[in-house]
């Protein structure tokens, strides 16, 4: 079982209702390395976890009413998060309501995405502090998790390598053959055994901090929704 570290990238929540401009605006940031998560409306974020830890949420197409600029705001999504507005708007008042009362950036289409990526770095780089200060590190050698005021949690092998895989691509389902395979599981109930594995793993993780969040995706696997993870020497 190969310990791996893991590339942290710019996680990103793009909001659209449109699901061909969501799937081909996706694809486009997905090329610049970026972990995109995508949603069909703003109502879906409510219940969401992820709402807490994304870097930079961009929302395509929705109208900058006060409805909807008062929804966004009881979500607090900006208190650590770039917020980008994409938008056909072409009035001047409603642009200027949407920068002064919650957007940092209001783009208007069309845009160029090499312009789009440069806003999404410039806007990390601003919020850059905030991101560390939610983040937690994990010790390699000695398998610690370390939280920003240092609390500690001893990690097994196994948590290690669960968490290694999860935390490497966040937002994304990991399926339970590809854990199986990489704890090297391979009895004909693999499924029983691993779902008392993640069943530990994710009390284990909850009791040291609730934000560390594994989801289990019906049939299919697990995904980590919670602050950022650094693998560290």
């Amino acid at each position: 079982m190969q310990e791996k570290t893991p590339v942290n990238s710019i996680s990103i929540t793009l909001i659209d209702d449109d699901s061909k401009k969501r799937f081909s605006l996706l694809k486009e940031l997905e090329s610049f390395g970026h972990q995109v998560y995508s949603l069909d409306n703003i109502n879906r974020l409510t219940n969401q976890p992820l709402s807490k830890i994304s870097h930079i949420y961009i929302f395509n197409n929705l109208t900058p009413s006060q409805q909807n600029i008062t929804k966004l705001k009881n979500l607090n999504l900006s208190q650590n998060s770039g917020i980008i507005f994409i938008s056909d708007e072409n009035n001047i008042e409603n642009r200027i309501f949407a920068l002064e009362e919650y957007a940092d950036i209001f783009l208007s289409r069309p845009i160029e995405i090499r312009e789009l990526n440069a806003y999404i770095k410039s806007l990390c780089r601003r919020i850059q502090p905030k991101i560390q200060q939610s983040s937690k590190k994990i010790n390699i050698k000695q398998r610690l998790l370390i939280s920003q005021d240092n609390k500690i949690l001893n990690l097994s092998k196994i948590d290690f390598i669960i968490l290694n895989l999860l935390t490497n691509k966040t937002h994304a389902v990991i399926t339970k053959t590809e854990i199986a395979q990489e704890l090297e599981i391979s009895s004909p109930d693999y499924h029983k055994q691993l779902n008392t594995i993640m069943c530990r793993l994710r009390k284990k993780l909850h009791d040291f901090d609730k934000e560390l969040v594994i989801q289990t995706i019906r049939v299919t696997g697990y995904t980590y929704y919670g602050p950022q993870i650094i693998f560290e020497s």
